[in-house]
Parts: structure tokens; C-alpha cells; sequence
């Protein structure tokens, strides 16, 4: 996936357009959930440019925004939710996406208190679905599915899709099938589309035959050359099908076939008649898509870069603003690098890191694991590691320390994380009960939690960060071995070196004595548990 520049969104966004708004907003979403993290605070103008829309006439543009605010899990936004969801937005799938939103980021109780008040049904199956989308690997319950199926709301089909397009894990894919020969057409459209997001969806998958593509709706036969270009080998077999989309009546479905080609590789032939239908065509939402597809082919077939460049030249021309000769390459600073680049010319390091010095001190232990983790497939295990180091990211707590007196320690179903100042010390047991809470809201998985303390040797390295070198780590891992899905277990001598001294700090958590727990070679596991 090409990752937008900041020029580009920003471009979009002020283009006054509806659907280059919703454009950009689509293509932030896609990103981050194809696992790219975002952070809007690295470019204010973009930040301000995108909250600026609270106030869009467009329900598409507002939908996408609901979207965007729970993927990014802005918080700061939960009022304007509620206001939203208190009779400004009627629509009623924009309706389901705000409270799902309002879920991810409030919590579930704020959010069922605010729906109640608002006089919208906490229960109601789609709000339950749409709650559900923003959780990871949380399959849809059969009771609900049950529910959702039999109902002859095209709403609650459409969550149907749209639970199996964020994770085909969730739901069985006979369901799609039914779906797809829905009673409207925007059930259709939307089964199409899970199944083009289904990794593994194809064209085969469609109960739909291609020679009664005239027939389909326009947003269906929109997703369905969607599919087919999937596959690349599909371009020249069914060619027919892609002249027909390129002089199709509805402007959507030549903008789809547009996107589908965009890392599609073809022909000079067919580079031809690509050049020949953006000529041909007016639409500016299809321009800019076929424009996208010329660029990512620019290199292959020279008659593209003719045609970019009469645009660079042209005035006014929003193609050729995005696709100028100066267009900087890397995306926008808003996409967080998940690596560093190696500076051109330096020189390749060892992958071993070297030690540069070590001290003698106290570390403060959270150990973490994820309940029946080996029972998950390896997307899921993915998923669900990828979001807990997310989680532990944005945690205030984590984010304000220096780098050099945190140790990570990655266990591949779990983390140990040690902190290494005195003034950290509650540190543990903070980011513990905050992350136990929103775990029980908001994920289909669940936690155990174990907290310890002790000496430590820290060992410093010329790149990363600090590593650890302590009994006290296998101690946090015992305590947490003997944790239950989301309990939080502390060891005897973090309880009493650090809790007890400390009581007036956490006013609200209660601490109860467990017993009878021993360790393989027998010996006593004193530990406390968190009861509230």
C-alpha cells in the first residue's frame, strides 16, 4: 500500500470536493488498519485540517471522521460524540459508527450511561456489532449473528460484512453468500466488498455471474472489478469487463476499476488504452484515481509521464499539484517509521549490539500475557501482539520516561517491562489497572498480569535500549504465571516495599493476600491480588 504524502492529503482535504474529502479520510483508515501507526500530532496543519470536519454536511465524509476518531482512539472527541449521536447525525449506519467510536474512546460503561441518555438502545444489535468492529480477533457471538441475520434490516446485514471485512476470522464466509444475494442493493455492495478485503477473497467467491455485470448496481459492479483486478492474472481473461467499467455511466465505477488497477502490471497495449480513456475522461474523482494508477506504472511506460507532466503544466490542475515533478516521495510524517534508515554511506553495524556499560539497580517489574494465545492463528497472534505494544505506547505513564531507564523485554505472547527510578515505582501497577480495564471493554482477548520488584543489573548498549539482567524477572514471571484472565498478581515484596508505603496514592484499589501457591521446586509464591 502507497502511503499518502502530507501535500496530498492536505490537497485533498481543501479541495472542497466531498468525495477527495472522503478520499482522504478512506485512505488514513486503510493505512492504519493495515497496521501502519499514525500519529496526527506530527503535522498540526493535518491534524487541524482533519478535525475541521466535525462540522461536514456530508454523512460519507462524517461516517469516514467517526472512523478515523476511533481508529486513532482520540478521547478528546468523546463529547462531540454525544452531541453528535443526540440528534445532529440522523443517519442511521453513521449512528452505529459514532457509538462504536464513543466505545473505543470512553469505554464501554461511558458509552452505554451516554446512549441510554441520548435514548439510543446500548443493546441494539447494530450498536453491539459496531462496538465489536474496533475490538481485535472478537468473534461475533452466534446469538448476535443469529440475530442479525434473521432481521430484515439491511443495517445489521451490512455490520455483517463489515465484521468480516475487519477480520474474516470473526465470522463464518457461508455467511457472505446469503448476503450477497441480499434484498438491497447496499447489502450487495457491502458482501462484495468483505470479500475483496478478505485476504484470500476472490472473484470465485461471488455468487454473481460476470456475464450479467450490466445488471449489478452500480456500487456492486463498483467492488466487483474491485475483486477481479485482485488477481492480476484476471486483466487479460475478462478485458471485456474492464472496457465496460472504463465507459461505465456511473463515475463510482470507473473510479473503482481505477483504484484496481493501481498495483495491477499490464501491457503497452493496455498502457494505451489506459492514456486513451484519461483523455477521454471528465470525471475529476476518476482522473485523479487513473492519475494514481499512471503514477505507480510512470517508470514502465513513458506515455504516462507525457501525460503527468501536460499536467504539472496545466493551471489549476489537481493532478498535477499531487503528481508534480516535485512531489516529495515519502509519505506523510503523520505514518510513523516502524524502522530507522540507514544513513546513505555509513557504514553497516553488527546486528549484535555492543555494551557499553552496566549498573547496579532496583527494577520495577510488569509482566504481561495473553490468555490462550497459542490457540490463535498466526494473524491473529500477530494482531493481538502488534496491539498490546500499541497499547503500551500510548500510555502517558510510558511516554513521559527517558528511554534509557526503560527495559522491554518481548516474550513474543507477551512483554516484561522494567522501570528503573524510585519515582517509577508505582509505575507497574498503573499501567496494569489502566490496561486491565480497557482490555475488559474493549478486546475480544484477555490479560494476566504479574508485578514484582528487585536488584538488577542494567546493561547498556550502543544502539536500543537498556536490557535486564535479574532473578527478579523470573519472579515476574512466575507471579504472573499464576495470574487468571485479567487478574493482576503482585508478588509479597513489591506489595510491601511499594504499595504499603504508598496506600494514599492509589485510594481506590483494594488488596487481598493469596495463598497456596509454590513455585516448580516448592517453593512459597506469597502474593497479593487486586479485588477492585
Amino acid at each position: 500500500m502507497a502511503l499518502p504524502s502530507g501535500a496530498e492529503l492536505l490537497a485533498l482535504l481543501a479541495s472542497g470536493d466531498d468525495i477527495l474529502v472522503k478520499n482522504a479520510l478512506q485512505r488514513l483508515c486503510y493505512a492504519i488498519e493495515a497496521g501502519q501507526r499514525v500519529d496526527l500530532s506530527r503535522d498540526p496543519r493535518l491534524y487541524a485540517a482533519i478535525v475541521n470536519l466535525k462540522g461536514s454536511t456530508d454523512r460519507y465524509v462524517r461516517r469516514w471522521l467517526y472512523k478515523l476518531v476511533a481508529l486513532l482512539r482520540i478521547g478528546q472527541l468523546a463529547p462531540w460524540l454525544i452531541g453528535q449521536l443526540d440528534g445532529v447525525d440522523t443517519d442511521p449506519e453513521n449512528i452505529s459508527w459514532a457509538a462504536g467510536a464513543l466505545h473505543v474512546v470512553a469505554g464501554r460503561a461511558f458509552a452505554r450511561r451516554n446512549l441510554a441518555g441520548v435514548g439510543i438502545d446500548p443493546d441494539a444489535v447494530a450498536i453491539q456489532l459496531a462496538a465489536g468492529y474496533f475490538q481485535v480477533s472478537a468473534p461475533v457471538e452466534r446469538s448476535v449473528l443469529r440475530k442479525a441475520m434473521d432481521d430484515d434490516d439491511p443495517l445489521l446485514h451490512r455490520w455483517i460484512s463489515l465484521r468480516y471485512g475487519r477480520d474474516p476470522s470473526v465470522l463464518p464466509k457461508e455467511v457472505l453468500a446469503d448476503l450477497v444475494s441480499g434484498s438491497t442493493a447496499s447489502v450487495t455492495e457491502y458482501a462484495v466488498w468483505a470479500i475483496h478485503n478478505d485476504p484470500h477473497g476472490r472473484i470465485a467467491d461471488i455468487p454473481l455471474y460476470p456475464q450479467d455485470f450490466a445488471k449489478f448496481p452500480s456500487s456492486v459492479r463498483r467492488w466487483y472489478l474491485r475483486v477481479l483486478l485482485k488477481d492480476r492474472a484476471n486483466l487479460l481473461p475478462y478485458i471485456d469487463l474492464v472496457r465496460q467499467g472504463m465507459s461505465d455511466e456511473a463515475p463510482a465505477v470507473r473510479e473503482g476499476l481505477a483504484l484496481g488497477l493501481i498495483d495491477t502490471s499490464f501491457s503497452a497495449d493496455f498502457a494505451d488504452e489506459l492514456s486513451g480513456w484519461y483523455v477521454r475522461e471528465r470525471d475529476p474523482v476518476v482522473r485523479l484515481a487513473i492519475a494514481r494508477s499512471m503514477f505507480s506504472q510512470r517508470r514502465r511506460h513513458q506515455q504516462f509521464q507525457q501525460l503527468l507532466g501536460a499536467e504539472r503544466r496545466a493551471e489549476g490542475s489537481l493532478v498535477g499539484r499531487l503528481f508534480s515533478a516535485d512531489r516529495s516521495p515519502r509519505p506523510s510524517k503523520i505514518f510513523v517509521p516502524t524502522s530507522r534508515r540507514r544513513r546513505k554511506g555509513s557504514v553497516l553495524r553488527s546486528p549484535l549490539p555492543a555494551i557499553l556499560g552496566e549498573s547496579q539497580e532496583n527494577v520495577y517489574l510488569l509482566g504481561i500475557d495473553t490468555v490462550d494465545f497459542s490457540k490463535r492463528t498466526d494473524r491473529q497472534q500477530y494482531t493481538i501482539f502488534r496491539d498490546l505494544l500499541d497499547s503500551l505506547r500510548h500510555e502517558e505513564v510510558l511516554a513521559v520516561e527517558d528511554p534509557a531507564d526503560i527495559a522491554t523485554l518481548l516474550t513474543g505472547d507477551g512483554v516484561f517491562v522494567g522501570f528503573r527510578k524510585v519515582t517509577s515505582r508505582l509505575s507497574p501497577i498503573r499501567v496494569a489497572l489502566r490496561l486491565k480495564r480497557m482490555y475488559e471493554e474493549l478486546r475480544g482477548y484477555e490479560l494476566r498480569f504479574g508485578i514484582n520488584s528487585g536488584p538488577a543489573t542494567w546493561v547498556f548498549f550502543d544502539s536500543g535500549g537498556p536490557q535486564l539482567i535479574s532473578h527478579a524477572v523470573n519472579w515476574t514471571a512466575r507471579v504472573m504465571s499464576a495470574a487468571g484472565a485479567n487478574q493482576i498478581l503482585i508478588s509479597d515484596s513489591y506489595y510491601q516495599q511499594c504499595i504499603r508505603p504508598a496506600a494514599d496514592e492509589l485510594p481506590e484499589v483494594k488488596f487481598d493476600s493469596v495463598s497456596g501457591h509454590t513455585t516448580k521446586h516448592g517453593e512459597p509464591l506469597p502474593m497479593w491480588q487486586v479485588v477492585s
